[in-house]
């Protein structure tokens, strides 16, 4: 399936980001399966990004994409200034669960880099990483959601959507991490990154390669 640079779960269900599509696993398939066995998908879906992370909040899964300079392109409709005059590249799409209203919901404009996100009712976390020996930031922004949407954009299909800007008007800090962050959710209280630095292919001429996930105190950063 490509990439696979996401995956998310509810209750019932396991989805997988790669390459522009998210893939629909049951839980209850994987807790069956055996080592051996080759797992189906249950549904494949296009998205509207390229599918680099995704993270599941409120019955909405978000999808997000990397941006890079002329290596990791994005559609060019992405590509819009922020409220500070800042261009931003990349998009994070919001698809509602919920049957009644299932759809495009919710973009968010985001910068370059952005490996892996997390949302929470006050907060949105960006993982921000480029290079085995380059330091990550971790991001933490006010979550604008529950505000009214900063601009509405026109998407290749004709079809109209609410976006919300993370910009310097929202952001609240950021902490420095080492090489490669990745992945970001929230366990007990703290966030927990998982750095890609440890995998085998990255450990040589990486900088301080790690192969846990890293627990942070967000107590600590207020």
């Amino acid at each position: 399936y490509g990439h696979v640079g996401g995956l998310t779960v509810n209750d019932n269900f396991v989805w997988v980001s790669s390459n522009g599509k998210l893939y629909k696993y049951k839980i209850s398939d994987i807790i069956k399966s055996t080592p051996s066995r080759a797992l189906v998908p249950i549904s494949v879906t296009e998205t509207e990004t390229k599918a680099s992370f995704v993270t599941y909040y409120q019955k909405v899964l978000f999808v997000g994409e990397f941006a890079y300079g002329s290596k990791y392109k994005t559609k060019n409709s992405h590509h819009i200034e922020n409220r500070n005059g800042v261009k931003h590249y990349a998009w994070v799409c919001g698809y509602s669960m919920n049957k009644e209203r299932n759809g495009l919901k919710y973009i968010l404009s985001i910068r370059q880099k952005v490996q892996g996100i997390c949302i929470t009712d006050k907060y949105i976390f960006l993982s921000i990483s480029y290079g085995r020996r380059n330091r990550s930031i971790i991001e933490i922004y006010k979550n604008p959601l529950q505000e009214q949407p900063h601009r509405t954009v026109t998407l290749e299909n004709g079809l109209k959507a609410p976006l919300w800007y993370l910009d310097g008007k929202n952001i609240i800090r950021e902490i420095d991490f080492p090489p490669m962050s990745e992945g970001i959710t929230i366990i007990d209280g703290k966030l927990a990154v998982l750095p890609e630095s440890g995998a085998e292919k990255y450990q040589n001429g990486g900088l301080g390669p790690l192969d846990h996930i890293i627990l942070i105190d967000l107590e600590e950063y207020p």
